[in-house]
């Protein structure tokens, strides 16, 4: 989702305007300067309306006569009579307090630019897997907020959470939950609940008890936590990354360190996957450089279950590449990660690579197309 924001000016410090790029793929504007062509593939418009003029905002005014259906959120200080005025200028629009919490804004915001993900389901997703996938969804959305804040982790949230992930995996499979993934518009919230999905799926696969498979699954919606202190623009930027901006997303691991050290109501194993999942066991890995033993086998399987995500999942400047070749690059990765449990992440792969081919004969058969029948 697209968020446009406009102000007449820069944005003052403490504004919590300044923090919806760490939420939502924004671009910021000068309502001097905006015009109906920057607005074309925005999903949202959010009008910062402190000490903005009036030429300037019937500048704005005239932009979005090309984009009438273009949702608006004005934010304001409801005591200052100019500023409502401004922004019941605009015709149809919300209206946020500018003194207001940060959370509140996200909700807002997420109120207003609610996806109908009922809509771009696969027709073919089973029931268990679509439920799972919006509470898992609305437990992510807590988490975010969350580490965004000093409120504690969403824990009721998290055990009806792993609870629908463990039933959508054992009734419809993992691939299944893959595809319904897919349709997420976010790569962060996708990735999140990719790897979760797999690492489920793994801890499954290996036999381990249910309280293990939890705390894998759990480690998998929550590796990544730390991305919510770098901005999306640098997330899912389409080209190459500069230095600097590697530097940051490289950090990612420590910010997770930083917001989860003192939560208590999170288990030591996943603030440990956070922390870890880009250690190797050459100690050729980050952040830390830790090596071999220093590595417990929970950490070992959340990496592989990560790399794997990475390499077949599309990105705006990659292409995906298939299962199984994903999986030949793991076995390539000798020294850096646990082979006996590649060698045991195999049937998973498996399943992720029959399911591609099932959605492609799909695609290929879905009686539209097909002449025949297949066989």
């Amino acid at each position: 989702m697209n968020v446009a924001v406009v102000s007449d000016g820069p944005l003052k410090e403490g504004s919590n305007v300044r923090n919806i790029p760490f939420f939502y793929t924004s671009r910021l504007f000068s309502m001097a300067e905006i015009s109906s062509r920057n607005l074309q593939e925005m999903h949202l418009l959010v009008i910062e309306l402190e000490d903005a003029t009036g030429e300037h905002v019937e500048s704005l005014k005239t932009a979005l006569a090309d984009v009438p259906d273009l949702s608006k959120l004005c934010i304001v200080s409801k005591a200052n009579r100019r500023e409502v005025v401004q922004a019941a200028a605009f015709g149809r629009v919300e209206i946020f307090e500018r003194d207001g919490d940060l959370t509140a804004l996200v909700r807002k915001m997420r109120d207003m630019l609610q996806p109908d993900f009922e809509a771009l389901f696969p027709e073919t997703t089973p029931e268990t897997t679509r439920q799972a996938f919006l509470q898992t969804v609305a437990c992510l959305d807590e988490i975010v907020l969350a580490a965004a804040s000093s409120r504690p982790m969403p824990v009721r949230t998290l055990a009806r959470t792993l609870h629908h992930i463990y039933s959508a995996l054992t009734r419809d499979g993992i691939s299944a939950w893959l595809s319904a993934v897919r349709c997420h518009h976010s790569h962060t919230y996708r990735h999140s609940m990719m790897v979760a999905g797999l690492a489920g799926a793994f801890a499954q696969t290996l036999g381990w008890s249910h309280k293990e498979q939890e705390l894998l699954t759990l480690g998998g919606l929550m590796h990544d936590i730390g991305k919510t202190r770098i901005p999306l623009s640098i997330l899912d930027k389409p080209g190459e990354l500069t230095p600097d901006e590697t530097e940051l997303v490289r950090r990612h691991t420590l910010f997770g360190r930083d917001i989860l050290k003192n939560r208590l109501e999170i288990p030591f194993e996943v603030k440990k996957m956070a922390v870890q999942h880009h250690e190797f066991l050459d100690g050729s890995g980050y952040p830390q450089g830790i090596a071999g033993d220093q590595i417990d086998t929970m950490v070992r399987a959340i990496t592989i279950c990560d790399i794997f995500t990475a390499m077949t999942e599309t990105r705006s400047y990659k292409a995906a590449i298939p299962p199984r070749n994903a999986y030949a690059d793991l076995c390539s990765m000798k020294t850096q990660l646990d082979q006996d449990l590649v060698r045991a992440f195999q049937p998973v792969v498996l399943s992720v690579d029959l399911g591609a081919l099932n959605r492609t004969v799909e695609t290929l058969f879905d009686g539209k197309k097909a002449t025949g029948t297949a066989g």
